[in-house]
């Protein structure tokens, strides 16, 4: 009799816990599922480890290499191994066996790099400041004493400004050049006038230092700079700095003939790259591409 009641109170606690574990609230954690979870974001963390071991070591690593590096067992570094070149992230190379990164690698790497290209990034702002304003709109910064055309979206139209990204120019001759010059630190803009032949480009173009450090007093007062013909004759330029935190990480502009862009149009235009440079500032991801390329 003893027998049968401990069957049955036995019987009855199976019942219950199976009725907890049913009966659970929608999204409660069992320990089994704490445990599962555990496992999994150990094995991606392990998988991770493991992509970037081989990225470290730039060639192709054996098991026992892998092993080596990383102290994750073998039989795991097997069935990690084998899931990730199911994936195209690994390719088994011999019998040894000896793995490389594999193709889907490098389209992600190659995905990120573009999503973090200056370019790629600013390239929607300087759409809508060409469409606002009907001209040219480059973004610069200062690289190896030199202005750096960043991005540059031209103007859909028969005459226009045409420079194309990745060319450089003289920083003393453009409103680029200006607008930075002007608001980047002292020390910056010192040793960029030291390495700069401040030869002319036209009639109009600032040759003298002293000359164009009065013309950076001005810029830094009024907010902006203006090309008047100093790189090109028939061509002015706008031109604002790009702020973050106070700091000058680049600068953006408008370009185009000087019959339609003459200083008393600098209302309307300088307003438009204000925005521009402030929604530029506010992206943190190109903010800090920029930051990355820029002359310290």
């Amino acid at each position: 009799m003893a027998k049968d009641q401990s069957a049955s109170a036995t019987a009855r606690s199976g019942r219950a816990t199976a009725q907890t574990k049913d009966h659970a609230p929608a999204g409660a954690n069992t320990g089994g599922e704490d445990e599962a979870g555990g496992y999994r974001a150990q094995t991606l963390t392990r998988g991770l480890t493991v992509l970037r071991t081989m990225a470290d070591v730039r060639e192709p690593v054996t098991l026992q290499d892998l092993h080596d590096r990383t102290g994750i067992p073998k039989p795991t570094l097997v069935r990690l191994l084998a899931i990730l070149t199911q994936e195209g992230c690994t390719v088994r190379l011999d019998d040894r066996p000896t793995y490389s990164l594999g193709p889907t690698i490098s389209t992600i790497a190659a995905g990120v790099t573009e999503d973090l290209r200056p370019e790629t990034l600013a390239r929607p702002y300087l759409q809508r400041l060409t469409t606002a304003v009907g001209h040219t709109a480059n973004l610069g910064v200062i690289s190896d004493n030199q202005v750096l055309h960043a991005c540059v979206v031209l103007a859909d139209r028969p005459i226009r400004y045409i420079v194309h990204t990745g060319t450089r120019d003289l920083p003393h001759a453009t409103g680029l050049g200006k607008a930075l010059l002007a608001n980047l630190p002292a020390t910056v803009t010192a040793k960029v006038l030291d390495a700069t032949d401040m030869v002319p480009k036209t009639d109009n173009t600032i040759t003298d230092r002293g000359v164009l450090e009065t013309e950076l007093t001005k810029v830094r007062k009024d907010g902006f700079a203006y090309d008047n013909q100093e790189g090109a004759m028939g061509l002015c330029c706008f031109a604002v700095p790009v702020l973050v935190d106070g700091v000058c990480v680049a600068a953006v502009s408008v370009s185009g003939p000087a019959g339609e862009l003459p200083r008393s149009k600098h209302n309307q235009i300088v307003s438009e790259l204000a925005t521009t440079a402030g929604q530029i500032a506010s992206d943190t991801r190109l903010a800090r591409a920029l930051q990355a390329i820029n002359q310290d």
